[in-house]
């Protein structure tokens, strides 16, 4: 990975950045005006773009957790997620995000036990990065969590 050469976080290529960006634009605004031609197309590319990344040693939590964003079936995005949270990890960068969005999937199928490991960590490294709106958001979710002892 490349954020491990140096030891220093991955830094996501601008031209990645702004084929993810503009490829979750597309499938967004597809989606409202239900457009399912243009959505599909749009999707299938950026997971051939994720798919591409990575086979190339240029993946990123990033791209992974974008193409989950806009998965619609929860089984596949928790895939995307893992991949997304194996390959962060490797490249140092922020995952928080992305343990919330597993976190959240977990609790609205009532796989409470699965969701807390997530939701502490997402709260964990939340703190750790001053990232409030993720800290609040699974703050919130664990106080919904039935008492699991």
């Amino acid at each position: 990975m490349f954020g491990s050469v140096m030891n220093e976080p991955y830094v996501i290529p601008p031209e990645t950045y702004a084929t993810v960006l503009r490829l979750v634009s597309d499938i967004v605004s597809a989606a409202e005006t239900d457009d399912e031609v243009l959505r599909t197309r749009a999707y299938d590319r950026l997971l051939d773009c994720c798919e591409t990344e990575t086979a190339a040693g240029r993946g990123s939590g990033f791209i992974w957790e974008a193409l989950a964003d806009v998965t619609d079936e929860d089984e596949q995005r928790l895939e995307y997620y893992r991949k997304g949270l194996a390959l962060g990890r490797a490249n140092r960068e922020p995952v928080q995000t992305i343990l919330l969005e597993m976190g959240r999937i977990h609790v609205k199928r009532g796989d409470h036990r699965q969701a807390l490991p997530f939701l502490e960590e997402a709260r964990s490294i939340a703190i750790a990065e001053s990232d409030d709106g993720t800290e609040g958001a699974a703050s919130a979710l664990l106080l919904q969590l039935p008492d699991l002892d």
